[in-house]
This record gives structure tokens, C-alpha cells and sequence, in this order.
């Protein structure tokens, strides 16, 4: 099984959660599944590390019915990579609102992959955010007596499994992206589309989607697509995210949201396709340089 390295982060704000989610906004990376490409490679890793960081371990992946790998060992894992690292130092607002666009980001690409006719691979973006991130969103749902949505992501699952239309799917899908904003309206607003709060977030968006994006590469080519896909989904996160809060961005500094927006639009040619190429488009080096470039000018904002 490849290294886990499960740091899942979603920024759920305002209307853009409401927004269409068959593509993901990255220039050529919204484009369909590449013809002739074989089907999704690899497993999907269990995410582990933010039930370990918080005192919980998930035993089994379920999406996949393997046991998960013991934390520890080689290649970063342990308490160094996942979520506990990118989640370092985040306010407790920004975790939160965090995991909410981390659902929203499963969920587009997974209805992305289905209506490209690839269930079978749109199948772990719809479990995970159901068995791996929604009992770290309970504690402060109940503590702000917010509506939950764990029903309606449950329904929403089963529906892509029994492989409901298209067109059904998207209605359910919809619906539950209204009760994911309602939740992050928990966070005022003032807090959470300030431009110190959104720049904060992109950068720990981009430090999860760098991570996946390794972990998709081995020996020189894409082997795990799951990754490769949370990792496309993840910069696709950033760049709405940003482009959402636009004018509180821009009216700080304008010159570092260019620069950021540019870095983002770098690091979309990392993905022609939700179904990735077999070499890479951009190194590992080339994409962690792009990211770096993008936290860099979001210090600009703090």
C-alpha cells in the first residue's frame, strides 16, 4: 500500500459551495477522463492521520476494506506528513472550515468521475468524507447547534453505489452542498472571508494537495490516482477559494494575490484529466516550488 498521507482540507464559504461541481476549475484540468486511459491505479489510502492527531485511530479503510498501515515507518508518516503536519499551528476556525471543503472537495471529484462513467473510481470520494472526516466536524456542529449532514452524505453514498442517474445524483449532491455552507456559517463572517484567515487557508489547502500529489508518484509515475485526484481536487479548492474572496484580497494587497494566482495557475497543469497521465506533468519538486511560491506571498496578508 503507498505512504498515507492523509491530510484532508476543505474551506466550505458562502454561495461557492453551491457551485457547479462536475468541473473543478483548472483550465485543462476540468477537462474529461483521457480517452484510452486505463482505469484508476492503485488503492485508495485510509486517512488516518487526523483521528491519530486527535487521539482516535480508524482501524480499516473502509472504502476499500484493507487494513490501514501502522503509523510510523518510512517515508514521512508518523506525526510528521498528513493532515497533523499541514494542520500545525491552525486556529481551530480554520481546521474546521477546513474539513467542511474537504467533504465539498471529495464530493466534486467524485461526481466529476461518475459522470465520466467511472463509478467504480468515483466510489472512495464518496466514502471517505463519510468514514474518515466527519466525526472530527461533530463535536462543533453540536457545540453551535448546527444542523448536521451525516444522513445526507450516507444517502448521497448509497445512491452512487446502487448507481443512481447522473442527473439524480447531482440533485442529492446539490442539496447537501447547502447544509456543508450553512455549516461553515458557524464561523462569522467576518472572520472567515478575512484576507488573513482566506490566504492562511489556502496555504494549508496547498500544503495537503503537495502531499498527495507526492504520494500519487512513484518511480517516476502517476501510481496512485486517488491521490493524484485529492490532490487536483485540493488545488481546485485554493484557487475558488481565493477567487471568492476576491476583493477583501485584492484591496490588501493586490500585487500578492496576482503572484498567488498565478502560482496556482502553474500548478494546474499538473492535471490534464481527473484520470491522471502515466508520467507526471510537473515534478514533485516543481509543484512543492509552486506551492512554496504561493505561501510565500500569502505571508503578505498576515
Amino acid at each position: 500500500m503507498p505512504i498515507e498521507r492523509r491530510t484532508r482540507i476543505w474551506l466550505g464559504m458562502g454561495s461557492w459551495l453551491l457551485a457547479g461541481t462536475s468541473a473543478l476549475g483548472l483550465g485543462a484540468a476540468g477537462a474529461g477522463p483521457l480517452d484510452g486511459e486505463p482505469g484508476v491505479r492503485g488503492e485508495a489510502p485510509g486517512l488516518q492521520r487526523l483521528a491519530q492527531a486527535q487521539g482516535g485511530e480508524k482501524g480499516t479503510h473502509h472504502g476499500h476494506g484493507t487494513a490501514a498501515k501502522p503509523e510510523g515507518g518510512e517515508g514521512g508518516e508518523g506525526g510528521e506528513g498528513g493532515e497533523a503536519g499541514a494542520l500545525a499551528g491552525a486556529g481551530e476556525h480554520e481546521a474546521y472550515i477546513a474539513r467542511l471543503l474537504l467533504v465539498r472537495g471529495h464530493l466534486a471529484v467524485g461526481k466529476e468521475l461518475y459522470e465520466a462513467k467511472r463509478p467504480e473510481d468515483a466510489l472512495p470520494h464518496y466514502l471517505h468524507p463519510l468514514e474518515e472526516i466527519y466525526e472530527e466536524l461533530e463535536p462543533e456542529l453540536a457545540e453551535h447547534k448546527s444542523r448536521d449532514f451525516k444522513k445526507e452524505l450516507q444517502a448521497l453514498a448509497d445512491a452512487m453505489k446502487a448507481r443512481k442517474p447522473v442527473a439524480e445524483i447531482a440533485e442529492q449532491q446539490k442539496a447537501l452542498l447547502g447544509k456543508i455552507e450553512a455549516a461553515a456559517r458557524i464561523i462569522p463572517a467576518k472572520e472567515r472571508n478575512s484576507p488573513g484567515f482566506a490566504s492562511r487557508v489556502a496555504v494549508l489547502v496547498l500544503k495537503v494537495a503537495t502531499e498527495e500529489y507526492e504520494a500519487a508518484i512513484e518511480n517516476g509515475r502517476i501510481a496512485n490516482a486517488v491521490e493524484y485526484q485529492d490532490s487536483r481536487g485540493f488545488v481546485a479548492a485554493g484557487k475558488a477559494y481565493l477567487g471568492r474572496n476576491e476583493k477583501a484580497l485584492r484591496a490588501k494587497d493586490a500585487q500578492a494575490y496576482e503572484a498567488m494566482l498565478k502560482a496556482f495557475n502553474d500548478l494546474g497543469k499538473a492535471y490534464p484529466g481527473v484520470v491522471p497521465p502515466e508520467q507526471p506533468k510537473l515534478s514533485a519538486g516543481e509543484f512543492q516550488a509552486a506551492t512554496s511560491r504561493i505561501e510565500l506571498q500569502a505571508s503578505r496578508f498576515h
